[in-house]
């Protein structure tokens, strides 16, 4: 296998950061979401007596906080994968300078 093009790594770079940019947007969505999860306030006077006497408005705030909780979790996955990805391309081309610095000093007459 040969070694890919500068073209070739550009392109993948540019997908790599892409992606990263979409796993940032979906975070973000999620956050949102879990925003307006913890903001709904029904409560034992919305289901009623016998309901919130039943433990509907318990069950409620249960649902309720799960939800928020899943949704800022994967929010945070979501962000954690979008830097894993960013982190690639960055120690990539680190990597990639460093090496092209330690060739030009090795070619260099003394």
């Amino acid at each position: 296998m040969s070694n890919p093009s500068n073209e070739e790594v550009t392109a993948a770079f540019e997908a790599i950061r892409h992606d990263a940019s979409s796993w940032r947007q979906s975070a973000d969505t999620l956050n949102a979401a879990a925003s307006h999860a913890r903001s709904l306030s029904l409560s034992g006077m919305h289901f009623g007596y016998l309901a919130d006497a039943g433990g509907v408005t318990t069950k409620y705030q249960e649902v309720q906080d799960l939800a928020v909780r899943l949704l800022t979790e994967g929010a945070r996955a979501m962000q954690e994968m979008a830097g894993i990805l960013v982190s690639v391309v960055e120690d990539y081309q680190y990597t990639d300078a460093e090496a092209s610095i330690s060739f030009k000093t090795i070619g260099e007459p003394k």
